[in-house]
């Protein structure tokens, strides 16, 4: 049996397709390495835009202004390391009788590799879910995770004006509700506090509909020749574009458990810059065994067992979705 070099399985699974996923492909676009196992985040405290620059005379020195604000934290990137069990029996029937596994350059090539590269499929596909629902706590404010076993939480400072929670009749749907107020509210908090245009809000299925529900809205959104709700090629429901904001819905569940839980809460309404500073930061790898640091975003090995005669393959990866820039976002809960 051929002994599968971590270099080959780690390129393997890095250059697997990543599963589609609607707040990573539209907001955490940028992805950035980093070769540590800790990370200095510095969130920027955005009101130092709002300051005009001085003038000075043709004779007169440059003037002093203070740097810009951050808040810095410093965080421990939290690992994801899963591993499934591969059988003797569903490796070896993967292969004719005397083949001989060749791995050519990179890429996985014979039967067993292509059985090998679907459970790295998996593997990948989970651990990008993982950071999926990372990237949407971090959106709402902060992540938190706790279990028997582990704990991490990161806060993102996210201002109370900039987490509404609408109530009584002001709800969308209930009597006094004004859901056309409160985007250009929203819209015009995002730009003074951040100096950025909001142009994106992944909206839960709740308040999708009551958005639908109002006829103002409905009259006023501009589809781009697509109807409401219509699922597009990437599997995202686009909604339409209002006050110039495109509007997409998050009907996306995930397994806590036996028990399926909403990616987004039903209620939930995020507005975005888009071209504010939203980071997938990746930290770096390290495994003993394999005697490697690895600075990629997924890490992968397969070792074998004797008895019984067994399998091992393992994907891991450490993965961070940053918010550099809180005053880019309202998160709402209409």
């Amino acid at each position: 049996m051929t002994t599968y070099d971590y270099r080959t399985l780690t390129t393997s699974i890095n250059a697997l397709a990543t599963p589609p996923s609607l707040i990573l492909d539209k907001i955490f676009t940028a992805k950035n390495q980093n070769y540590s196992s800790t990370l200095e985040i510095d969130i920027e405290k955005s009101a130092d835009y709002k300051k005009l620059a001085p003038f000075t005379g043709s004779s007169q020195e440059g003037k002093v202004i203070s740097k810009v604000g951050f808040s810095t934290k410093t965080v421990k990137f939290p690992r994801i390391r899963v591993k499934k069990q591969l059988s003797a029996t569903e490796i070896l029937a993967q292969r004719d009788i005397g083949e001989s596994v060749y791995v050519g350059g990179d890429a996985l090539k014979s039967p067993t590799d292509g059985k090998i590269a679907r459970e790295q499929n998996h593997l990948k596909a989970i651990i990008t879910k993982r950071i999926e629902w990372m990237a949407a706590n971090a959106l709402m404010g902060g992540i938190e995770y706790a279990d028997n076993e582990f704990s991490f939480s990161i806060d993102y400072d996210f201002s109370s004006t900039h987490k509404p929670v609408l109530s009584e009749n002001n709800v969308w749907g209930g009597t006094s509700a004004d859901i056309l107020g409160n985007l250009r509210s929203w819209k015009k908090l995002i730009a003074q506090d951040s100096g950025l245009s909001a142009n994106i809000a992944i909206a839960g299925p709740e308040a999708v509909e009551k958005l639908l529900a109002d006829e103002n809205i409905r009259a006023m959104l501009n589809n781009t020749g697509l109807s409401v709700g219509q699922l597009q090629l990437d599997n995202t429901a686009y909604i339409g574009r209002l006050c110039g904001i495109d509007v997409y819905e998050c009907a996306e569940q995930y397994l806590d458990g036996s028990t399926s839980k909403p990616l987004i809460p039903d209620n939930a309404f995020i507005l975005a810059a888009s071209g504010a500073k939203f980071v997938q930061e990746y930290g770096l790898i390290e495994d003993l065994e394999a005697d490697a640091r690895v600075g990629m975003e997924f890490f992968s090995k397969l070792w074998y067992e004797k008895d019984p005669s067994a399998a091992w393959l393992l994907a891991e990866s450490c993965p961070l979705p940053v918010v550099y820039q809180p005053d880019a976002v309202v998160a709402a809960k209409v």
